[in-house]
């Protein structure tokens, strides 16, 4: 909410998420004077459905759509294979490795750190 918007008395935000594909209910939280809200206990990097309402003392806002996002990453579960290297000349080496398996990838993968 804007500054405009968020003037009524006892504004708080009620947080909701469930795993997208999952049939499990929606957990929710109300929170107040905070901007975010991490949610713990989750297995790493599953999608979610996640919905923020806002409420004051009057009642809810609209019902909000809900967006996806995805719990916490980690590190991939196995390291690149086959490195090899081939010295190119004094300042100058090639390094090739196999990629770690997309199933490992515990998150989204940036790269690699030669």
């Amino acid at each position: 909410l804007n500054g405009f918007e968020s003037n009524g008395p006892g504004l708080q935000y009620k947080v909701s998420w469930r795993q997208k594909d999952g049939d499990d209910e929606w957990t929710s939280v109300v929170v107040a004077n905070v901007s975010k809200y991490i949610v713990s206990g989750t297995p790493t990097f599953v999608p979610y459905l996640i919905k923020v309402q806002a409420l004051n003392d009057v009642g809810f806002a609209p019902e909000p759509a809900a967006v996806m996002g995805h719990s916490g990453e980690d590190l991939p579960m196995v390291a690149p294979g086959n490195v090899r290297v081939n010295v190119v000349n004094s300042t100058l080496a090639e390094v090739h490795w196999d990629p770690v398996p997309l199933k490992s990838v515990r998150g989204h993968l940036q790269g690699y750190r030669v």
